[in-house]
Order: C-alpha cells, then structure tokens, then sequence
C-alpha cells in the first residue's frame, strides 16, 4: 500500500494535482513513521552503496554520488554548483575565459578518468612470498567471479570490475522528477517556479546540461535573449559534441553583435564536424570582419584540405588568393608551399600566370633548382646532362646529379611565354650552367629590348650575381642605348660591371651619368669619388661628395654616408681645417649654433648619461624646436634599417670622432678640443654605448686639463676617483685638476672620502699636502704618520714628515723646538737614504737647513747640489734645479756681504 501510495503521489504531482511543496511534506511525513515504508527510491539508494561496498572490497575507486540531502538549499542564481559557471552567469569572466576554463576542467577529468582505469587494469607481479597472502584472499575473490567464468579462467585472467559511471551531463534518476516538474511549469507558463526548480537541479547535479538548456528556454520566452545565451552556451559546453547547436549559438551571438564570441562558436563547431565547410566559410568571414588576416588564412587553408578533386578550379581560385596574400605578408615559405600543393593536385587546370606566379616566389626565395624542375614538369622543357641523360617530364633527376653532370643542351618550347623563358634562363645562370644557357635558342633573345627590356635586364643582373660581368655588358649595353630603359639604374649596374672588369675611366663616364639622372643617390657619389681617387683626381673626388643644401634641413641617412666619406677623404689629403667643417656638421648636427657657455655648463652638470640625455632633449626643444627633438629622439633610439649601405653606424661615427679629437691635439687648437669633446658628450650615436660613452668622458678630462678648466675637469676626476679607488693614476690625475684648480671643493670630498677608507695611501697624502698647505701643520704631520706607518720605506713621505717637524719647530710658540728640529733633520736623513745623493735631496735638505736660518749648513747642501746633473733629463730642463739652488745660495751670501760672489752664481745660472 505504501509503495501504490507513493507511485500515486508522484504522478499526481506530476500531473500538476498537487504542488512540490505538498510532495515534500508527504516525505517528511513519511520519514517520521519511523522508516517502515520503502520506496523504489530507497531500493535504489541500497543498491547503490551495495554496488560501493562490492567495489571498495575490491580496491576499485568508486565515483562520489551527488546526494540528493543537501543542506542550505536556495532557488536563488547562488545555488549553482559550479564556480566557474557562476562567474560567468555573474559576469566576472567572459566567455573565452569561460571555453579555456570549461575545456581545462574536461581535459583533468578525462585525465584522471584515464588514469583510474590505468591503476585499476594494472597488474601486480605477485612473488613467491606473497603467495600465502594471495591464496588467503581467494575466498573474497571468489565471491565475485561471475558465474559465465571458471575459478582457473579467473586466476589466469582476473576479472576488473569497473563501477558504471553515468554521463557527467545526465540527470541522476532521483532528479527526473524534479526536472519533468520544471517542465511542466515551463509548458504552463509558471516561469519563475520552473527557473527555481532548475536552479534546484543543477545545486545538485551542476554537470547536467538539460537544466541549463531548459533555462535558456525559459529566458529566451522571457525575452532575455543575452541571459538565454548564456545559458545555451553552458549547456554546450556541458554537452559539447552537438555541432549543429554550436552554430545555432554562432548565429545567436551574432545577432547580439559579438563576433569573437560566434567565432570562438564556428571553432567549436568544427572541431565537432571537422568536414564541414560551410563552418570554417563563415568562421574565415567573421576573422575577415575583424582584420584578423593571419587567422584567415588559416582557415582558407583548412578549406583547401577539405576541397573535394572535383572543385579544381575554386581550389586554385583560393590558391592564387592565398599565394599572393602571403606574399604581400612576407610569408614566401607558405606561399611556395600552397601554390606547390595546387601544382601537385590540379596539374591540368594550372595556367601560365599561376606558373609565372610560382617562379618568382621561387626565385626570389633562391630556389633555382626547384624552378627549373617546375619548367621541366610542367611547360616541357628539356634538358640534356654531360652524361646524355635526358631531363623530361617523364625522368626526373636529383639536385647532386645536376651538379655533377652539368647540362649540356636545352631545348624551349617555341609557344612559351618570354617571361617564363627568361625566369628559366635566369634560374640556370644561379645555378652556374652558363655554357647551356649560351647554347639555348629562344624568342627571348629575338625580341626588341624597347619591348621586353625589363627582362633582358632580370638576365643581366643574375650574371653580376655569378661575378659573370663580361657577360652581362652587351646585354646592358643595349638597354643603356635604349629610349625606355636608359635609367639610373641600368647605368648603375652598367657601371658596376665595367669597374669590376678594371674599365675604370668608363666606369667613371656611367657613374657620372647615374649622378646626372639620380643626384640623391649616395651609392653612385660614393663608388664615383672612389674612382676619381684612384684616378689621382682628388679634387674632383670631393667636389662629387659636396651637395649644395639648405643648412637648417635635417641630414638623411644617405647624407650622412657621403659626409662619412668625404671626411674620410679630407683627412686622407690633410686637409684639416675642411675635415672639421665637414665632421663636426656629421657628428653634432642636432646641436647647430647652442655651443655656448650655457650649453657647456648644462653638459657638465650631469654626471649619469641618462639625465644628461633628458637635459639635452629639454635644451634642443627649447632652443631648435620639436621637429629637432623628434630627429634627436629618433637618433638615440635603436634603429633596424633595412639598407645597411646606407646606414651610418655608431662606429663610423666614433671613428671619425677620434681622427677629430687627434687633429685637433696635434695642430694644438686645445680650445677647439674641448669644444670638440664636449659636443662627444652630446652625440646620440655614443649615447648608446657604455664604453664610448666612458672613453668620451676621459677625452673631455684630458682637454679640460689642457685648457686648465678646473671647475669642470673636477667633476669628471672625481667620478674616476670614486670608481677606482686604489688606481694611483686616477689620483696623480685627480692631483693635477686640483693644483691649478680654484675652488677648495676637493678638501671636504678627500676628507670625507677618508673616513670610510682609512687605510687608503692616496687620500692620506692627500688630506695631508691639503693640511700642509693650508698650514695646519700638525693635522698634517698625523696623516703622514699614518701612511708612514704602512710605508715606512717611501722617501717621499719621509720627507713630508720631516718637513712637517721642520714647519712646527719653525712656529713661534712651539714648544721643544730642539726636539722638534732633531726629529726633522733625521727624517730628512732617511729620505736622503732612501733616495739617494742627488741634486734633488740635497737641494731639499738645503732648503730645510736655510728655512732653519742654519745658514752654515744650507750653503753646504746647496753646494753639493749645484754638483749633480738633474734627476731626469728634460730637453727644456724643467726638472733641473741649478737655478733655484744658485738663487738660494746668492740670497745667503748676499746677507753675509759677500755681494760679488752672489752676482757670479746668479750670472753663472740664472742668466739667459
């Protein structure tokens, strides 16, 4: 009676009599009986778990079952199981998103299905240990053999009991109801109950698809249709292999203009019915109306696959469409490729254009064996090899075999067009078979140059490409004596094949000639100054370099190699003062008429290359204006131009630069240097390397020390400082700046710069000589103790200590100034040990005793100093110290009366 009941209820329910509501309180009602009335759904429930049980026992992972128990369940969009398709309902993801993230999901579960299966079908090598175990699970085994199979079929071949897995997108039988229920309210038009009831089934099972389609249904009648589209578009991703309904939501999406979300559902489509045509037409027209012409192509190469033998002349329709695109594109590979299928598939359909077509994409890919295979094959040419063999469309022969019996005759149609007789004429000659192609006869040859020059000229230009000149002159000849094709560019290459055979003085004739027709070709200025030169004729060399231009017009990249050769060739006759017009126009042609104190001062201001650069832009845009700024932006970035002939490279320029730099230094126009070297800071072609750009910066040193510029030699030094700090010849130059410099700025940075280095020798005796001058002499005596404590052997910092003592003992309120003096007399002693008897130490030693007032003793010292030749030998004596010992030493006998005897040393030593 129960179970009539139950059936009744649930018919009733679905005839509409009674509501879920009512069918749910019935459950209840039933569940408080204490369970003594079973439905079939139950039964099904048991059976189920018994199904597990089975499976558990035998180590077989069971699926999870959805349970039907739920708690928290809502009728609201929130109740959706999955994440992902809640975010696209939500709209947090778009539908691309949504197709990548759905196919990822599938593709894991498919792997893991995979996998289950794999760890379940695998078999266990069982050892004679593990026997015992194995015979003791026997009974269990046994328990589950079907009965169709023997208990020796199942230990020879074990069975695999597999739990039967329902479709991901069917409806779980528990559900069947609930989904009919939403049916039902759908058809009677109860819309917002049938949209709970199907929110309610996919809470629990979200990988049905019905749900989802009847929900696009519902919204679809609602007049929602974006909210219907979704919905479609879920269960099509739930329920994928149904192409049919992919492109009906192709067309949906469409009408709600969203082209790459019909797009993504064309490609769906298609990967479910892959021989479909019509789908991969309208997928290639949408990527069309959207510019996408690579994706195109693409497509229209898949529709070539798919093209039946029987549509020859639409497949080389499209061919012919698809070659030329790709070509235009750049892509020849794939354009080769394509055009070869068609020759390969509808041989008998193809035409002399689609011949002509493939040779040049051949050609210009340097495909000259395939090119000539092509004439032979299909326009019945013939060649006969060294070894007789006979190269027809019906023997085909390999590259090697070319190359090792060279063809010795030919034969050309006399119907064949004379373009395709001159592609195949100019692919033997790159195949170096100049003997054959001097043999063929063709109408080619027959033709009047006014007519077919273009051609004659093609056949040319493949023997200069051979270094065959002498073959390619008559045929250039001609063209040059023609009314239509006496160009530039047929006298150019005229030129270059009679200066590569030594003809130079008509090779200069044709040059002057493509100067004549074309006066902004660099090439033919450049070979024709060349010429010249070599003739001896120098001056007419760089007048053929000179072009008479505006000053304020920006230099081309062609403008820039002529003015590259002709420094080049100013510098090469020593004409210096044309050489720095025409290299500093080169290299500093963004900054005409700024060199200015200003300018020099904005330069030296910036010590990192980056913030000058920045300073530079602001400074040219400021005084020259934006079209200035955008050529020097447009210099300091990294260009890839396709004509490297007519490029000139940071290393010419950097060339040039130091022919610049060394004229400059050897005429000795040192201003003009640091101008020079100033203007190096600013070029954008070095701003691109770090190592030009430090080796600029030194030059620019070098001349700030010649020039005696110490404000800006100091920043430059005191980098080089800060960079390499135990570098004895970065601080000899560091020294220099600061001995003719003005300013005290050195003191502080050398004092600070020593107490995070204690122990450098440098900065010791630099804060020392810094004291010393200054006459704090003590400060002085403590930094040269310091260093002497490292080198103790060094005599010039044993001098510096005595002459410290010396200077302290000197002072008026110094205390134990015997001590003192004892102390500064023995360090000069052990300077004199150290470095030897030389004027040099005795001249010091007889200074100190003067400065003493120990008069006695400085002539004795000065004396023995007037005794040695100088230290080094310099041919303007610099290093020589006669006169300043002769002068001291006539000062003292000057002040002791002996008046006589200090005129005869002054006249002896300091008289010219």
């Amino acid at each position: 009676m129960a179970g009539s009941e139950d059936s009744e209820n649930l018919f009733r329910n679905l005839e509409g009599a009674i509501s879920h509501q009512q069918l749910k309180e019935w459950k209840k009602m039933q569940k408080s009986c204490g369970n003594l009335i079973v439905n079939s759904d139950e039964e099904e429930d048991e059976e189920e778990s018994m199904v597990e049980m089975c499976l558990e026992s035998l180590n077989v992972p069971s699926s999870s079952v959805v349970s039907s128990d739920t708690p928290g369940s809502s009728h609201d969009i929130s109740a959706v199981g999955s994440d992902i398709t809640l975010q696209y309902l939500t709209g947090q993801i778009t539908f691309e998103e949504f197709s990548a993230q759905m196919e990822m999901k599938q593709q894991e579960k498919q792997d893991s299905v995979a996998l289950d299966s794999t760890e379940v079908g695998a078999e266990e090598e069982v050892s004679s240990e593990d026997l015992k175990k194995t015979q003791q699970k026997d009974n269990q085994e046994n328990a589950f053999i079907p009965p169709n199979v023997s208990k020796v079929q199942a230990k020879k071949s074990p069975v695999k009991f597999k739990k039967p897995r329902r479709k991901k997108t069917d409806i779980p039988k528990s559900l069947h109801g609930l989904m009919g229920e939403a049916n039902l309210q759908f058809a009677r038009g109860e819309h917002d109950e049938a949209i709970k009831m199907c929110m309610e089934v996919i809470r629990l099972a979200p990988n049905a698809y019905l749900p989802f389609q009847t929900l696009g249904m519902l919204y679809e009648e609602l007049g929602n249709s974006a909210k219907a589209l979704q919905f479609y578009l879920i269960a099509a991703h739930l329920c994928p292999d149904d192409s049919e309904e992919w492109v009906r939501l192709a067309e949906m999406s469409l009408e709600q203009n969203d082209i790459k979300q019909a797009i993504a559902c064309y490609a769906k489509a298609i990967r479910f019915a892959p021989g479909n045509m019509e789908y991969v037409w309208q997928k290639c027209s949408l990527h069309e109306q959207l510019g996408e012409t690579k994706k195109v192509l693409e497509g229209y190469q898949h529709i070539l696959r798919l093209l039946p033998k029987t549509e020859g002349e639409k497949y080389l329709h499209l061919a012919r469409d698809m070659t030329k695109t790709y070509h235009e594109m750049g892509e020849e590979k794939i354009a080769i490729d394509i055009m070869t299928k068609a020759f390969e598939n509808h041989p008998s359909l193809l035409t002399a254009e689609d011949t002509n077509l493939l040779l040049e994409l051949l050609i210009t890919h340097q495909l000259f064996f395939e090119s000539v295979q092509l004439m032979v094959r299909h326009c019945n040419v013939e060649i006969t090899l060294s070894d007789q063999t006979c190269w027809n469309k019906d023997n085909d022969i390999e590259k090697e075999k070319l190359e090792e019996n060279p063809p010795t005759n030919c034969m050309i149609p006399d119907i064949l067009a004379v373009d395709l007789q001159a592609k195949f004429i100019v692919s033997l000659i790159r195949l170096k078979c100049l003997d054959v192609v001097k043999s063929i006869k063709c109408s080619l040859f027959e033709e009047t140059v006014e007519e077919v020059g273009d051609l004659f000229l093609d056949v040319a230009e493949a023997y200069m490409e051979v270094s065959s000149h002498r073959d390619a002159i008559p045929i250039l000849q001609d063209l040059v004596k023609s009314v239509n094709f006496n160009k530039a560019a047929v006298f150019l290459r005229y030129a270059e094949c009679l200066n590569s055979i030594g003809d130079l003085q008509a090779a200069v004739e044709a040059y002057t000639k493509v100067v004549e027709l074309a006066p902004a070709h660099f090439g033919a200025r450049v070979s024709l100054s060349a010429l010249q030169q070599q003739l001896g004729k120098h001056e007419e060399a760089v007048q053929i370099l000179s072009r008479e231009e505006q000053e304020e017009r920006e230099l081309s990249q062609e403008d820039q190699v002529l003015l590259l050769h002709k420094s080049h060739l100013l510098y090469s006759q020593n004409r210096f003062e044309e050489f720095y017009i025409c290299s500093k126009k080169l290299l500093f042609q963004h900054f005409r008429e700024v060199y200015s104190p200003a300018f020099m001062k904005l330069v030296f201001s910036y010590r990192a290359h980056k913030h000058r650069a920045d300073a530079l832009r602001a400074y040219i845009n400021f005084h020259q204006g934006q079209s200035s700024l955008e050529s020097f932006l447009n210099s300091t970035s990294s260009k890839n131009t396709a004509d490297k002939t007519a490029e000139v490279t940071s290393d010419d320029m950097w060339g040039i630069y130091l022919k610049l730099c060394n004229a400059l230094l050897e005429s000795n126009r040192l201003e003009e240097l640091l101008e020079i070297t100033t203007l190096g800071l600013t070029c954008p072609q070095f701003m691109k390397d770090e190592e030009k750009i430090r080796e600029t910066e030194f030059m620019c040193l070098i001349a700030c020390i010649l020039n005696k510029n110490g404000q800006f030699a100091y920043g430059f030094v005191k980098d080089i400082c800060l960079k390499h700090k135990d570098n004895n010849q970065a601080w000899n130059l560091f020294q220099q700046v600061i001995s003719f410099a003005n300013d005290a700025r050195h003191n502080k940075f050398a004092f600070r710069l020593l107490m995070k280095n204690p122990e450098s020798i440098p900065l010791g005796l630099t804060n020392g000589h810094n004291c010393l001058l200054s006459g704090s002499y003590k400060n002085a005596l403590g930094e040269y103790v310091n260093v002497l404590r490292q080198i103790p052997n060094d005599p010039m910092v044993n001098l510096c200590v005595g002459l410290c003592y010396i200077h302290i003992a000197c002072q008026k309120f110094s205390a134990k100034k015997h001590s003192l003096f004892v102390q500064g007399i023995s360090m000069l002693n052990k300077y004199i040990e150290l470095r030897g008897e030389c004027q040099e130490t005795y001249y010091n030693m007889g200074r100190a005793l003067h400065q003493l007032d120990l008069k006695y003793a400085a002539v004795f010292y000065y004396k023995k100093a007037l005794t040695f030749p100088p230290v080094i030998d310099h041919p303007d004596a610099i290093y020589d110290l006669r006169r300043e010992t002769a002068f001291n030493l006539s000062l003292i006998y000057e002040s002791s009366g002996s008046v006589e005897y200090a005129r005869v040393l002054l006249q002896q030593y300091c008289v010219i």
